[in-house]
């Protein structure tokens, strides 16, 4: 955890395609993976309507390095007795900050993108206490200056080549939640994967809206508060505000 496995990970990457060049990523990558939402109901079965917006600040995958990150998404969810599931359209846009490259390539480098993914769940309920397991999958485009930056520098021969501008993601997660009432659910969720390798998330979904903290420690200086990443984060249910026409005659 921290900035030693974000540094072993990239060194044994980009060893096995250059040796020793530094590799880069996309941003998105390097973010938290999402919460998985699970409506607040007494019903068996509820499908809703959220919009999101998280802000996300970490160390990059270098020393020195650092990343900033808004992110804003639609999603759409379907909560069953023992499924889950949810999809998500998303937007961001945010600064990595290149460092110990050279004078041309250091310094922030901004970045767009936008991408969907789903989230896919099974669970059991034990009264209020609910486990489950599940995976997200997902598919991004990124571009900007920290887009161009990837493809100049490997060109130059500083970096590894690792420039697609089409990516894909996955990673698994064991989560548990508590319902406290038919509007209150805490939430606690580990995924392992792409984006963001090692994603510690807690939840609080509380009368519509849903609240979320991601934080991953680092190990390479206990003074550093924020960690090697935080992610905060809220979403609202569409649904407790506008529920569409009504149709009844």
């Amino acid at each position: 955890m921290g900035n030693k496995i974000f540094i072993v990970f990239a060194m044994l990457a980009s060893f096995a395609v250059t040796g020793c060049l530094r590799t880069y990523y996309p941003a998105i990558q390097l973010s938290s993976a999402p919460p998985i939402i699970y409506n607040s109901s007494s019903s068996s079965e509820q499908s809703s309507k959220f919009i999101s917006a998280e802000l996300l600040y970490s160390n990059g995958i270098h020393e020195h390095e650092t990343l900033n990150m808004v992110r804003g998404a639609y999603i759409v969810t379907d909560t069953k007795d023992y499924f889950n599931f949810n999809a998500r359209g998303f937007g961001y846009t945010g600064f990595y900050n290149v460092s110990g490259v050279n004078e041309l390539y250091d310094g922030g480098k901004n970045f767009l993108g936008v991408g969907t993914d789903v989230t896919i769940s099974g669970n059991f309920k034990i009264n209020k206490l609910k486990f489950g397991a599940g995976i997200n999958l997902g598919l991004g485009i990124e571009f900007g200056e920290y887009y161009n930056y990837r493809i100049d520098a490997a060109r130059a021969g500083l970096i590894s080549k690792n420039n697609n501008l089409l990516f894909g993601m996955f990673s698994f997660f064991p989560v548990v939640s508590y319902e406290f009432s038919e509007s209150s659910i805490l939430s606690a969720q580990f995924n392992v994967g792409i984006p963001g390798l090692l994603s510690p998330i807690i939840s609080l979904h509380k009368d519509g809206f849903i609240y979320w903290l991601g934080w991953m420690p680092d190990n390479d200086n206990n003074r550093r508060y924020y960690g090697h990443r935080i992610t905060a984060g809220f979403m609202m249910n569409l649904n407790k505000f506008y529920s569409g026409p009504n149709l009844n005659l």
